[in-house]
C-alpha cells in the first residue's frame, strides 16, 4: 500500500503556496485577453515597449520517481494505480513570469528653460482614456481596459472636459474606421453613455501638502475596499497617477536634498504597489537638471528608484515637445520666408517626443504623439492609435 502514499506524497510537494493578494494578481492576469508574448500595461504599444520586460524563469527539474517496492500481501497493486507507470521519467515545470510592479516616471523640461507645454498631462489622459473605457463598444474592439484609475492633482489641474474630449474623440475614429455611423442617434447614445460610465471610475484626490499626498497614498486600499464610497468596486484598479510631485516636495518640512536620499515617498508607494500588485503608478515632475539639451541630462526632482526591492521597476520618461530648429545661418529672406510655412505647421502639429533616460535605458529609446482634439500616437508608417 505504498504506492498511493508515495503518490500523495509527490503530489503534495509539487503544491505551491501563495496569499491572496498572489491570487487576485493572477485572476487580474487571466482577465485581460492578449496576444502571447506580449505585455500590455497601459494599452500603448509604443509606451509599453519602453518598460523592462520579466525575464523567463529557469525551468524547475522533478527528481525521478524511484519504482516502489512491491508489497508480496497486495498481489495487484496496479489496481489502485492502473494509469501511472511505475517509473517516471523526468519532468520539468516551467513557471511563468510574474509581471514587475510598475513605477513610471514622467519628466518634462523646467519651465524657466522649455516655457511650452510639455504634453504630460495629455499623455495621462490618454492612459487613462484606455484604462476606464470598456474593451467593446457595439461589438467593435476599443483596446480599453475596463478599469479605475486613482489621479492624485495637487494643482487642481485636472479637466475633465478635456479628458471627456479625448475620451470622444478616441471613440469616434474608432467606431468609425470600423464602418459605424455615428452620427446616427443609437451610436450617439451608446458613445455617450459610455464616456459617461468612463468618467464615475477615475477617482480625483487633491492632497495640497507633502504629508497630506503621503496621507492619501497610505490610505488609498482603504479607500479602494470600500464599496460605500465609490462605484469601481466591480474593477480593476488600472493606474495610481500622482502629478507634480515636485510641487509637493516644496511644501515638505524635510529639505529637498534630503528628500533625495532618504525619500519617504518611495516606501509609500512601495507599500502601496503591495496591496495593489498590477497597478502601475505614474508619477510627473519637472527636471532638476539646468539644462536639457541632451537627451540623458533629465533628472527628476525625487527620484523613487528602490534597491531593496528588486521586484519593482523603476522607468523613466522625458518628455517635451517637439521643437523647431533655428534658422540655419547665412539664410537669405527668400529662403526663409519659403521655410516659415513649414515651420508653422511643424508648431501647428502639436507633437511631443517621449524617450527613455536613467537606468535601463540609452536615451535613443522612444516615441512620438501629437495633440488636437484628441491624443494620438504616431506609428512609423503613418499611422497612429490613441484618443
Amino acid at each position: 500500500m505504498d504506492g498511493p502514499r508515495k503518490l500523495g506524497e509527490r503530489l503534495l510537494g509539487e503544491i505551491e503556496g501563495e496569499g491572496l493578494v498572489e491570487l487576485l494578481s493572477s485572476l487580474h492576469d487571466l482577465s485581460l485577453p492578449r496576444p502571447q508574448n506580449t505585455r500590455s500595461v497601459f494599452g500603448i504599444h509604443e509606451l509599453d515597449a519602453l518598460l523592462p520586460q520579466p525575464a523567463p524563469p529557469p525551468p524547475i527539474p522533478h527528481p525521478t520517481e524511484p519504482e516502489p517496492e512491491k508489497n508480496e500481501h497486495d498481489p495487484e497493486p496496479w489496481i489502485l494505480d492502473p494509469i501511472l507507470p511505475r517509473t517516471h521519467a523526468p519532468t520539468t515545470t516551467t513557471i511563468p513570469p510574474k509581471p514587475p510592479r510598475t513605477i513610471l516616471e514622467l519628466i518634462s523640461p523646467p519651465y524657466t528653460h522649455h516655457p511650452s507645454p510639455s504634453g504630460k498631462s495629455s499623455l495621462i489622459y490618454l492612459i487613462i482614456t484606455l484604462a476606464t473605457l470598456p474593451p467593446t463598444l457595439l461589438n467593435i474592439p476599443l483596446n480599453g481596459k475596463n478599469a479605475a484609475i486613482i489621479l492624485l492633482d495637487p494643482l487642481s489641474h485636472f479637466n475633465a472636459p478635456r479628458l471627456a474630449e479625448i475620451m470622444l474623440h478616441h471613440l469616434t475614429t474608432v467606431l468609425t474606421t470600423a464602418g459605424q455611423d455615428i452620427r446616427s442617434p443609437p451610436t450617439k447614445n451608446a458613445v455617450q453613455s459610455c464616456i459617461h460610465n468612463a468618467l464615475l471610475h477615475v477617482h480625483v484626490f487633491r492632497p495640497t501638502t507633502w504629508s497630506a499626498l503621503l496621507h492619501t497614498l497610505q490610505t488609498l486600499p482603504t479607500y479602494l475596499f470600500d464599496g460605500q464610497r465609490h462605484v469601481s468596486m466591480g474593477r480593476c484598479v488600472g493606474g495610481v497617477v500622482v502629478e507634480h510631485v515636485d510641487a509637493l516636495a516644496l511644501t515638505s518640512p524635510i529639505t529637498t536634498t534630503s528628500l533625495q536620499t532618504t525619500n519617504p515617498l518611495t516606501t509609500h508607494l512601495t507599500s502601496l504597489l503591495t496591496s495593489l500588485p498590477t497597478s502601475p503608478i505614474i508619477i510627473t515632475s519637472y527636471s532638476t537638471s539646468p539644462t536639457t539639451t541632451t537627451t540623458t541630462s533629465f533628472r527628476p526632482t525625487l527620484p523613487t528608484s528602490s534597491p531593496h526591492s528588486p521586484q519593482i521597476n523603476v522607468t523613466r520618461l522625458a518628455i517635451r515637445s517637439v521643437r523647431v530648429l533655428p534658422f540655419a545661418p547665412c539664410l537669405s529672406v527668400d529662403e526663409a520666408e519659403a521655410d516659415r510655412a513649414q515651420r508653422w505647421d511643424v508648431v501647428g502639429r502639436r507633437r511631443f517626443e517621449v524617450w527613455r533616460v536613467g537606468a535601463g535605458g540609452v536615451g535613443t529609446e522612444g516615441f512620438v504623439f501629437r495633440v488636437g482634439r484628441g491624443v494620438v500616437v504616431e506609428k512609423g508608417e503613418g499611422e497612429g492609435v490613441g484618443g
